[in-house]
């Protein structure tokens, strides 16, 4: 190993260019500094931590604070601490530090500036690490002084502690609350290898499923000068090994402390159980790894892994000039996951079914995802900016371990009009709280392709100009929509809060089966009348409630009903298509259809025609 400067934040064209060795590891680099603040006349006391113990015993040698000259500041100050603390002096809250040191505000010019504090020796990092940051008042809310923090808009644990004396009145990392993180750049002088990688921690609540190889994912960080292209390790899972090498699809930065996500294989294994797992990085780009390091963990191996299948309640309403978002949600959410299981819950219309809907409406349009998070369906991560953020909420739910798999079927009756629906439900492994959670299952009844050229869709994004995924034509369509097709619509449902004694017993790989009948001519709205549905159209939606748990949804599962075949379908199989048109929902002939909802129509060679709504991306 050999002696050399570190800064953290610079890459490594930085280093090949710099006869001292130096490099930049930050939390965010100095082109992505943008204006923050809390728009307010306070103090400020903003730091980012160097508490990775990979850090301890490195000496910084400078470290830079970024300024905006017209943000109208005073007392500026720099300053390294090894806690974050806060005394009252004169009776207010003070920001107190091992050492500081006093900053002269530049005045000239608009960027952001960069101010260099050096302490007259080199400061160690000692054990628990130190925190590094910078003070200053806000005279004037003009021009920068609202924003007067050079912040990147991103996400970084560590990287944006942040205490004011008005807005923010306790020190905590902030980064992830406001979606920013400081842009400090701090030198530090160390020994480090030119290859060497760290491991990160275990992910809890693994599970896998027995006689496969699986993957685990683990942080990996960059110990070393050089840029991560390949890494060898060995892997053990209970008394099963396993040898890898793997060149990275990305290669992780000549950036010390750099942070990659990894994936490592565990080698297969026969038997069902809690087992100790680890991985170890021997290897970093065909040279042995420059430090030791082994993560471990606990992995449950099952049986089966079952597919977790999230459920989307939706709430909307003809009435409801902003629910065409959620009207587009659902429909784009149907085209781009095969796997989607979504039901529209209407109020105050003639599509509300007479037994009205769930408590879980926060309003309308809202959403309720496996009814343990309500949110808005298209701007569902909760940050209108994102714009459509359902699919990341979705497929984040949809990644959570589900201990049960249910499946569905259904078959309609044409003697009676009645659907009946069977479900099978299969647990890989028994809950903690089996005793006491009485799961059960809950049916819905769903209707497509409903439509009455009464209906009127109250649209208030008409005439509107931001730029919103797939709202085109409501965003373009006059306030009262006409004609359109309502599809995932609850038209009948065994209750809130699921059948009692569906589930009878839960026992590890073994299957339960349950039967609902739904008499489709109880398929009543709120004022009694029946809700005109085509048998062709129907759909079962099934899903497992944790009961003692407000009903969370455990898993979800859907179907078409299955109507007896007439012969006719096979012969009409033997179709070909002759023409494709798209249309806009307002049935205007579009003749290359770009990203957004549309009406796809196909006409055969046999004279028929289908219709269907599609959504491009």
């Amino acid at each position: 190993m050999k002696k050399f400067l570190l800064v953290l934040g610079l890459a490594m064209s930085a280093i090949m260019a710099d006869a001292q060795s130096t490099t930049l590891f930050n939390y965010a680099v100095k082109d992505e500094a943008e204006p923050w603040g809390t728009k307010r006349l306070e103090t400020y006391d903003v730091a980012i931590s160097l508490t990775n113990p990979s850090l301890v015993g490195m000496s910084i040698t400078q470290f830079e604070i970024p300024v905006y000259p017209d943000a109208h500041i005073a007392n500026l100050s720099g300053w390294v601490t090894k806690s974050l603390r806060l005394e009252t002096i004169d009776g207010k809250k003070a920001n107190v530090v091992d050492q500081r040191w006093e900053l002269v505000q530049p005045t000239e010019g608009t960027d952001v500036v960069w101010l260099t504090v050096t302490p007259d020796e080199p400061y160690v990092i000692p054990e628990g690490g130190l925190y590094v940051g910078y003070s200053f008042d806000v005279e004037s809310l003009d021009d920068k002084g609202s924003t007067p923090v050079a912040a990147a808009p991103k996400v970084s644990e560590g990287g944006l502690y942040i205490r004011t004396s008005r807005s923010y009145r306790n020190w905590a990392d902030r980064s992830a609350a406001l979606e920013e993180t400081s842009t400090i750049q701090v030198t530090l002088e160390c020994d480090i290898p030119d290859n060497a990688a760290r491991l990160g921690a275990f992910q809890p609540d693994i599970y896998l499923p027995v006689n496969t190889e699986n993957t685990v994912t683990i942080p990996v960080f960059n110990s070393g000068l050089s840029e991560i292209t390949s890494l060898t390790y060995t892997s053990t899972l209970g008394d099963q090994s396993f040898t890898g090498e793997m060149t990275l699809p990305t290669p992780m930065l000549a950036v010390f402390g750099y942070e990659q996500a990894v994936e490592f294989t565990l080698p297969a294994v026969e038997n069902k159980g809690n087992l100790e797992a680890s991985v170890a990085i021997t290897g970093v780009n065909g040279q042995s790894n420059g430090v030791e390091t082994t993560a471990t963990g606990t992995v449950t191996v099952l049986s089966f892994i079952p597919k977790h299948r999230t459920l989307v309640e939706e709430f909307t309403g003809l009435w409801c000039g902003w629910c065409p978002r959620g009207f587009v949600a659902m429909e784009v959410m149907g085209e781009l996951y095969p796997d989607f299981v979504g039901i529209a819950y209407h109020d105050k219309d003639d599509m509300q079914m007479k037994a009205g809907y769930p408590s879980l409406a926060s309003g309308f349009p809202s959403a309720s995802v496996d009814r343990a998070y309500t949110t808005d369906p298209y701007f569902a991560n909760g940050n209108e900016k994102d714009g459509f953020t359902m699919p990341e909420v979705w497929e984040y739910f949809s990644s959570i371990f589900s201990p049960a798999d249910i499946e569905v079927e259904a078959v309609w009756n044409e003697s009676d009009r009645t659907v009946t629906a069977t479900t099978t439900t299969t647990w890989a492994l028994v809950p903690g709280d089996v005793a006491t959670a009485d799961y059960r299952i809950e049916y819905v009844l769903i209707a497509d392709d409903l439509s009455d050229q009464k209906w009127v869709q109250l649209n208030n994004f008409a005439g509107t100009t931001e730029d919103l995924e797939y709202m085109k034509e409501f965003q373009e369509g006059p306030r009262s929509m006409l004609g359109l097709h309502y599809n995932d619509v609850a038209i009948m449902a065994t209750g809130f809060t699921g059948v009692a004694g569906s589930i009878p017993t839960i026992a590890e790989d073994e299957s339960t089966t349950h039967t609902q009948v739904f008499n489709t001519d109880e398929a009543l709205n709120r004022v009694d009348k029946p809700i005109a549905f085509n048998k062709d159209r129907l759909r079962v939606i099934a899903f497992i409630l944790r009961g003692s748990d407000n009903g969370k949804v455990v898993n979800a599962c859907k179907c078409n009903v299955r109507v007896e075949e007439t012969g006719i379908e096979s012969a009409l199989a033997d179709r070909t298509i002759e023409t494709v048109s798209y249309y806009d929902l307002q049935g205007r002939s579009i003749n290359r259809p770009s990203k957004g909802m549309y009406i796809k129509a196909v006409r055969y060679t046999d004279g028929t025609t289908s219709a269907s709504k599609v959504a491009i991306r």
